[in-house]
């Protein structure tokens, strides 16, 4: 065996990675204003695509492509501190991001899933020092 402790590796030469997509990517758009001397107007906008993907390795059902929009909008203040409202997966896409084949101790196999965090806002402050 190739792989020590392993008598017959999984995979096949060329299998993906599970949780690895083809094709992924991410745009971000920024955006700030000086509204007096001491604030500053930000926002931005974050788009991600995850395309479909292995489940496990030599699963042939994938994990389906999913599409992220997020969305920030604040001000900074020029002694360091910042105020930033924010929503998170914006349009509320439930997407699988991981799934587990696994057996019960009865030896009734199962599976679950992870899933994407539901749309979340919310206030952040911070402060730079």
């Amino acid at each position: 065996s190739p792989i020590p402790g392993f008598s017959n590796p999984p995979g096949r030469p060329g299998d993906s990675l599970p949780g690895t997509p083809k094709h992924a990517f991410n745009f971000l758009g920024d955006w700030n204003s000086q509204l007096t001397n001491d604030i500053k107007l930000i926002a931005n906008i974050t788009y991600r695509y995850i395309g479909d993907r292995p489940a496990a390795i030599g699963n042939p059902f994938p994990l389906a492509e999913d599409h992220m929009v997020d969305l920030r909008a604040g001000f900074q203040f020029k002694n360091g501190f910042a105020l930033t409202a924010f929503a998170d997966n914006v349009t509320n896409t439930v997407a699988a991001t991981r799934r587990v084949d696994a057996v019960l101790t009865s030896g009734q196999p199962f599976q679950y899933f992870n899933v994407t965090r539901p749309r979340t806002v919310g206030l952040r402050g911070s402060f730079n020092f």
